[in-house]
């Protein structure tokens, strides 16, 4: 919702509309009735809009979810990359508490590059820490003022139905999200070394360098 306000003025009548618009699909998307109508309420009461209104509109969304399933058929289940991955993981800790604490003992939120998904990811490891259920549902009503990040549990839940063998994915796209991370720090130790190397600074080239065959040997290992 906070992006959505530095994009539309919210003061005046077509920037409430945009916001609507915006919002509408995602909200349309929720199963629950009971949390549908509160995310409505929500909404009317930012707008400071009638909510009879917003119900208008609401009923005029159409939603096509093809489009969205062959995406996540064709893309993100055959082919994932970092970011496929990541939504991959998701959705499969939606799926339960055992997910949950298997994907806590392997990765931290702070490993996931698109920071949506990690307020996602770090929302959910609190409610299980707090013992707290984690259900789509529940879990849209806990973030219900993030509009990105009730859409990404959304699609996700979505995506979940599509999944099969739930244990070998999770273990599989943890490990593509590691092996990208360690890709991009090994690219970025080597911009360090060229730029130690052209300020002539010997000393921090030999450190680097060391720092770099030291991931790599690591990296292989874990590899084996």
């Amino acid at each position: 919702f906070d992006k959505l306000i530095r994009r539309f003025d919210i003061n005046s009548a077509n920037g409430k509309a945009g916001i609507a618009r915006e919002m509408l699909p995602t909200i349309a998307r929720i199963d629950n009735a009971v949390l549908k109508s509160n995310l409505v309420k929500k909404l009317a009461e930012s707008l400071s809009v009638d909510e009879e209104s917003i119900r208008i509109e609401l009923k005029k969304v159409k939603l096509d979810y093809s489009e969205e399933r062959n995406y996540l058929k064709s893309r993100v289940l055959k082919h994932p990359d970092s970011k496929g991955a990541e939504r991959m993981i998701l959705a499969i800790i939606l799926e339960g508490s055992a997910f949950i604490a298997r994907a806590k003992e392997q990765l931290s939120p702070e490993e996931l590059k698109d920071t949506s998904i990690r307020d996602v990811v770090k929302a959910i490891f609190e409610l299980h820490e707090n013992k707290k259920e984690v259900t789509p549902a529940k879990l849209i009503s806990h973030m219900a003022d993030a509009a990105e990040a009730v859409k990404l549990i959304s699609e996700a839940a979505k995506l979940a139905e599509l999944l099969t063998e739930k244990e070998r994915a999770l273990e599989d796209c943890i490990a593509r999200v590691k092996e990208d991370n360690v890709k991009d720090l090994l690219a970025r130790i080597q911009l360090a070394i060229k730029t130690a190397h052209d300020s002539k600074d010997e000393g921090k080239v030999k450190d680097l360098v060391i720092q770099y065959n030291g991931l790599l040997k690591r990296t292989k290992a874990c590899v084996r």
